[in-house]
């Protein structure tokens, strides 16, 4: 008879700490680690019936057990996977198919099953670490710092530390050798901080539809890349565009082993010819869209109910805004007229193809028209018009 369950019953603890801000379970077990007399193994059996449990860093399969010895103070088995360990975002992507959505429950079978498909390393920020020492007189492992994908401090704008130690122990930041994950440009800064700003999205989404997901980031490149669909997108071209990106070169010299950015794995996903419930390829890809100026994170995986408005900014009504006229007369690309506006570049893209007034317009951003900016602009500001605009025609390029 097999049981660690039978011979080991689960013992209330004498003491529960309260969770420290958004500190992940395994910084929580470290810590209670530090107050006992417990050697590491004990305080595994302790708090998870299993010897072993120091061994991860993610997540730690026997959550019944621990919440059966901290008497639910914590939170129940689920709401601790969920909101304390990293499984968080994975299981915001799981397929809907999955029956713990319906009972509220994920099946233990299903914890230990689940495979990370990235490097399991612990990660803090420096600033962080001093606040923290300051306020509670010990060091956290926030999870904002263990989300699949994230390399930066969301709050302090600089690279994380990575502590990649994978012994059977219960640590907390500052107690084993560490490197710096470096950011050499402030581009990096600003691409990097985009894909954690996705990873913490992705993580704090109650269920993302991977197949939305699909669709959505396909009809951004589908736009971008003037293709009717998916199949029709030139693998070599979005290949190509995405080596040439900060964000590719970020990885390549940090992260060269990386397998999830094999290479033409943004098709491949988008296709389902690769997992497409990998919180870090949706991270990495959001962060992509955005440092190209192609989508914002937020645009991605808002839910379809929030960006109605946005794509039919005016549809409902005759007129353009004057401010939108004005932002296309101000700017010199989709991009500049996105951030005036604060849309996404792919909203100004689809008002081109919707309004040829805007159409016309944005042609003399890369060539002379005949036609005088205040009468481009007054035709604009009139309703119908395509009629108002048929008079206007641009000069022929000298």
């Amino acid at each position: 008879m097999s049981g660690v369950r039978q011979i080991q019953r689960p013992c209330r603890l004498p003491f529960v700490d309260a969770w420290l801000e958004d500190e992940s379970l395994y910084s929580w077990c470290s810590r209670h680690h530090r107050l006992t007399p417990h050697v590491t193994r004990s305080t595994g059996m302790a708090l998870f019936g299993v010897p072993s449990a120091a061994k991860s860093k993610y997540t730690i399969a026997n959550l019944p057990y621990f919440e059966k010895v901290t008497d639910g103070r914590l939170g129940t088995s689920h709401e601790i996977l969920r909101t304390r360990t990293p499984m968080g975002a994975y299981m915001s992507l799981i397929e809907r198919s999955s029956n713990w959505r319906e009972s509220g429950r994920l099946p233990f079978s299903r914890w230990a099953g689940m495979k990370i498909g990235a490097l399991c390393s612990l990660r803090y920020c420096e600033a962080c670490h001093r606040q923290h020492r300051s306020m509670f007189g010990t060091g956290l492992w926030r999870m904002a710092h263990q989300l699949p994908g994230v390399a930066v401090c969301g709050e302090h704008f600089v690279g994380l530390r990575e502590v990649t130690h994978h012994g059977q122990t219960w640590v907390l930041p500052g107690d084993c050798p560490d490197t710096g994950l470096h950011v050499t440009k402030s581009r990096e800064l600003e691409v990097l901080t985009g894909v954690a700003t996705a990873a913490t999205l992705i993580f704090q989404s109650a269920h993302l539809d991977v197949e939305f997901l699909k669709v959505r980031a396909t009809a951004v490149l589908c736009d971008v890349y003037g293709a009717i669909d998916a199949k029709h997108l030139d693998p070599v071209r979005v290949q190509k565009d995405w080596e040439s990106s900060n964000l590719a070169g970020w990885l390549n010299r940090e992260a060269p082993r990386l397998i999830c950015c094999a290479r033409g794995w943004i098709l491949d996903m988008l296709r389902g010819r690769s997992s497409v419930s990998n919180p870090m390829r949706w991270a990495l890809l959001a962060g992509y869209l955005k440092e190209l100026g192609f989508a914002a994170p937020d645009t991605l995986f808002s839910p379809p109910e929030e960006l109605a408005g946005q794509m039919d900014f005016w549809d409902d009504i005759e007129q353009i805004p004057p401010k939108v006229v004005q932002a296309f007369v101000c700017s010199g690309s989709c991009i500049e007229v996105a951030h005036r506006l604060g849309v996404a570049a792919i909203t100004v893209r689809r008002w081109k193809r919707r309004r040829p007034a805007l159409a016309l317009l944005c042609k003399s951003w890369t060539r002379a028209s005949s036609t005088p900016p205040a009468q481009i602009v007054k035709a604009l500001e009139t309703p119908g018009d395509r009629s108002q605009m048929s008079c206007i025609s641009p000069a022929s390029p000298t």
